[in-house]
């Protein structure tokens, strides 16, 4: 899938995105360890110069916005979270406005 219709970001969005997100983890996994966290989620707007960034970004975003059928966040929470971390991350997400 291409993403040249996205802008690129600017090299502060970017660092940014690098410092927030563990690459080193899949998308899904992240997703269910801390999407709790991201009631905004606007990093998907954008295309990055770093290598897998751009499709790392779009495969969360995918998740949190059920796109591309993608997993539900509950599901990718059911595989990687214990019950117990399931219900915390749902309670934050209730608690929160």
């Amino acid at each position: 899938m291409s993403f040249d219709h996205l802008p690129l970001a600017d090299k502060g969005r970017e660092q940014h995105a690098l410092a927030l997100f563990r690459l080193d983890m899949l998308p899904d996994e992240f997703a269910a360890k801390f999407g709790h966290q991201f009631a905004p989620f606007a990093f998907d707007y954008y295309r990055y110069s770093h290598p897998g960034l751009t499709e790392w970004v779009q495969r969360l975003g995918d998740i949190f916005f059920g796109r591309n059928d993608a997993p539900t966040l509950r599901h990718v929470r059911e595989r990687y979270l214990t019950p117990d971390e399931i219900a915390a991350a749902e309670e934050h997400e209730r608690d929160c406005p």
